[in-house]
């Protein structure tokens, strides 16, 4: 599918450019792990954000600096 809509926000509709600026939240703010979009009837509906997190107590001892 091909879009002509350009990364401005230029021809969005406003709660697709809230979609968009929450989608780049959630990966602005992950360091590891990540970012799954549920679509139901083609919209979505939903961003899930997991993050993997070693600490670095656990990491000792098991091959790790």
């Amino acid at each position: 599918m091909e879009s002509n809509v350009e990364l401005t926000g230029e021809g969005l509709l406003p709660a697709e450019v809230k979609l968009l600026h929450e989608l780049i939240v959630a990966l602005r703010s992950l360091r590891y792990g990540s970012v799954s979009l549920t679509v139901h009837d083609g919209h979505l509906v939903e961003i899930q954000k997991t993050e993997k997190i070693r600490p670095k107590s656990l990491m000792v001892g098991k091959g790790f600096p």
